[in-house]
Order: structure tokens, then C-alpha cells, then sequence
């Protein structure tokens, strides 16, 4: 007799793996770096917005979120409520409309939904996990037209990241996680965890609780006992 299969939770990113719009993403990006600017002004004086849009772009591919190395770099201490007031204000959260009827958001968001509905028959719970704040996921799962719960969207206002100030990739907050799940669910669920990240698949890698998948649209599907790669939501479903 085969053994049984774990039971399993679905965690996926928001920004690569949900959602894929380049204008969308560039938007984002541009908020970040005027923030990273205006941080940076009192230590860099007449710092341009290329040059912040450089050390944005370092920080990011270093740190894994451009917060993380302000603070480990610049030691400006600047919280995550403070980033994320900034980037994600009504300006930015006013642009997303914009592509309600954009040809690859729908696309996408189609994907998406069958993945959704495979889950909702197979009784798999599907979180998001994102550095993003909750009102960011929450609107473009909206205007994708995708049925997650708030409660199910851990963002980075949820209390697994905030109370200890926590953020992908650093290891506690996939701790944090992990708890919350074994919680909600029960301790024998595998937690499928699909990213566009590799850094923020490294900290579970090799924890038998979690199975990193790296979303990566010019590679072809690939399953090894390190992590599985999917050039596409609907190839997810062949690991649930």
C-alpha cells in the first residue's frame, strides 16, 4: 500500500507569481526608490533619483527587500509601516485600475483561479505570503477577481510579520509562519511555497515542513529533492 500523501498548504508570492504586469511592477519600483531618496538625503546630500534608484536596485538584489539593507547599510531604522506608507499610498493604489482590463492581467488572473478552484475541491487552504502590505494584495486580488480571504493574506502588516519586524528572506519569519500554520491547520501539513525568489526560497530549503518552488516563466518544470521550478500556476497543481 502507498503511503499516504501530507496534506498540503499553498502559499503564493503576489508580486511575480500572482500578479505580472510590467508596468505595474515598474510603478512600484518607482515609489520605492523616491523613498530610498528621500531616506538617504540627509547621509547622501543632493542625491539624485538615479543614484537612489541604483542603491534601490542593490539593496533589493542583496538584502532580498531594499528595507532590509536601508537599515543594515544606512542604519536609517526606518520601520515597515513607514515603507509602506510611502510606497503603497493612494497614489500608487490608484494606479492599479488602470489595467482592469488589461489583456495579461487576465491571463493571468484565469491561471490563477483555475489553481484556486483545484484547491477549493481538494479542501487545500491557498495563502498569500508577500512582503507587500495587506491593502496592496488585497486590491489586486480584487480587481484579478480572485476569491482568497483577508485572513488569508499574510502580508507585511499581518501580525506572523510584524510583531517581530520580520520580512522574506529572513529565516524567523518562515518560523513564524510554520507556527501559524501548524495552528490554522495541523502540524502534518506540507507548506507548498511557490516564489519567484530564490533567495526567498533559501530558508526553507531543506526543512521537511516546506516544499519551495521557484516560479520561473523561461524554465522548463523541474523536481528535485532541494526545491521544484514551474514555468506556470496550472504546473502547481501537479505538486498538491
Amino acid at each position: 500500500m502507498l503511503p499516504k500523501a501530507k496534506p498540503k498548504v499553498l502559499l503564493l508570492d503576489m508580486d511575480g507569481v500572482v500578479l505580472h504586469q510590467p508596468n505595474i511592477h515598474s510603478f512600484v519600483a518607482m515609489r520605492v526608490s523616491a523613498f530610498v531618496r528621500r531616506k538617504l538625503t540627509p547621509i547622501i546630500p543632493n542625491i539624485s533619483y538615479e543614484k537612489a534608484e541604483n542603491i534601490n536596485r542593490a539593496l533589493y538584489m542583496t538584502y532580498g527587500h531594499t528595507l532590509i539593507g536601508l537599515n543594515s547599510v544606512f542604519n536609517t531604522n526606518t520601520s515597515i509601516a513607514e515603507f509602506n506608507s510611502h510606497v503603497y499610498d493612494n497614489v500608487t493604489m490608484d494606479y492599479i485600475p488602470n489595467f482592469q482590463d488589461d489583456s495579461m492581467m487576465r491571463k493571468n488572473a484565469n491561471e490563477v483561479l483555475q489553481v484556486l478552484e483545484q484547491c477549493h475541491f481538494r479542501e487545500i487552504p491557498v495563502y498569500i505570503f508577500s512582503n507587500a502590505p495587506i491593502r496592496w494584495n488585497r486590491t489586486v486580488l480584487d480587481m484579478m477577481g480572485l476569491p482568497i480571504r483577508t485572513d488569508y493574506i499574510l502580508g507585511s502588516d499581518h501580525p506572523v510579520f510584524d510583531k517581530r519586524g520580520l520580512l522574506k528572506p529572513q529565516a524567523g519569519l518562515y518560523h513564524e509562519v510554520s507556527h501559524l500554520m501548524n495552528y490554522r491547520h495541523s502540524s502534518s501539513h506540507e507548506l507548498v511555497f511557490v516564489d519567484d525568489s530564490l533567495m526567498n526560497l533559501r530558508p526553507c530549503m531543506g526543512n521537511g515542513k516546506w516544499h519551495p518552488v521557484l516560479f520561473n516563466q523561461k524554465m522548463v518544470s523541474l523536481d528535485t529533492d532541494i526545491m521544484s521550478i514551474c514555468p506556470n500556476m496550472i504546473s502547481t497543481l501537479e505538486l498538491l
